[in-house]
């Protein structure tokens, strides 16, 4: 079983959050940390698990406090296109490609389609 969360449910004790997987609110209190003492664009929100099925929806919904970026979990290939369509519209400003997608001939258009909406963001 893959658990989509960055931190482990302990809580500010260090005791285990009864009955969770894992803790969603420091991921919040530490973009708001972030935001308030370096500000937008020089506090990135990133998400190392981007697939072509699947993007993180608070990183999406905190898009519009915090520039935010995505890196592939694992080259892509065809999931690609899906990908981009995740990235430019949850508002990214930046993804990271593995080389074997980047110079991937069939996923051109998908890689000018991603250069063009994440400029737009």
């Amino acid at each position: 079983m893959q658990v989509r969360c960055g931190f482990p449910p302990i809580d500010d004790n260090g005791n285990i959050i009864p009955n969770a997987v894992c803790d969603q609110q420091i991921t919040t209190d530490l973009f708001n940390l972030g935001i308030t003492n370096f500000g937008r664009g020089r506090f990135i929100g990133q998400n190392n698990g981007f697939t072509g099925s699947w993007i993180w929806p608070l990183l999406v919904t905190d898009s519009a406090y915090l520039d935010t970026g995505y890196q592939e979990r694992s080259p892509l290939g065809g999931q690609f296109p899906n990908a981009v369509s995740f990235a430019v519209n949850g508002h990214a400003k930046f993804i990271e490609v593995y080389e074997s997608d980047l110079t991937n001939s069939s996923l051109q258009s998908a890689i000018a389609t991603a250069h063009r909406g994440l400029l737009a963001n």
